[in-house]
């Protein structure tokens, strides 16, 4: 039997999750969501050279997330995220290609600072499987065709500002998310088109302690 290699990679995710989830040893788990705007764009190169007249487009991400204290000042995230994408070639008739997708994204997290609002910076890296495509044209794209990936792979870096309020914390974040595998990669004796994925990602959320601090009686 064939395994979905994107249904492994979430089998491993939940695994990890119920050790998290389970494990005495870590002093405190929060689960939130997330939401926000990505200035977003599917880069296409020609022959290893980026297309001219091409931009980004403005769309959505959002998800679900556990954080889970590692030390004092590292966290460990691990999210799921409806993500959508696209592109606009600024041609006589322009062209318009949109994508949607489903990540799954593993980041750690460092806390600059300690006290109420707490800056924080992020790295990681994320998996993700594209749901849909099409462009402008009435054009869909067939994830079956061996030059169309339905799969990707990228890392993320980011920071974040973190608001305690009791059990609950609001945040804001801002990423820059960058494709190391590729959308589209066709090869003809005489060029060849590449395809890769980058966004810069604006989001709220709101999080929540599943565990309660221990409070201290007074001597």
């Amino acid at each position: 039997m064939v395994v979905n290699p994107y249904i492994f990679k979430v089998l491993l995710c939940l695994i990890a999750f119920s050790f998290l989830l389970n494990c005495q040893v870590f002093c405190q788990t929060e689960i939130g969501i997330r939401g926000g705007l990505n200035s977003s764009q599917l880069v296409y190169f020609f022959d290893n050279n980026t297309v001219e007249d091409q931009k980004g487009v403005n769309r959505i991400e959002a998800g679900i997330f556990l954080e889970q204290r590692l030390k004092p000042k590292f966290n460990y995230i691990l999210e799921f995220n409806y993500f959508e994408t696209g592109n606009v070639f600024n041609a006589t008739i322009p062209v318009r290609l949109q994508a949607s997708s489903l990540e799954s994204n593993s980041l750690l997290k460092y806390q600059l600072l300690q006290r109420k609002l707490k800056p924080s910076f992020l790295l990681g890296f994320g998996f993700n499987k594209y749901l849909e495509a099409s462009d402008s044209r009435g054009f869909d794209y067939d994830f079956d065709d061996e030059n169309i990936n339905g799969y990707g792979f990228g890392f993320i870096l980011g920071g974040q500002l973190e608001y305690k309020l009791n059990a609950m914390h609001l945040f804001f974040d801002a990423r820059f998310k960058k494709s190391v595998t590729s959308f589209i990669e066709a090869d003809t004796e005489d060029f060849g088109i590449t395809v890769k994925k980058r966004a810069v990602v604006y989001s709220v959320g709101l999080k929540y302690s599943l565990q309660k601090e221990p409070r201290h009686l007074p001597n």
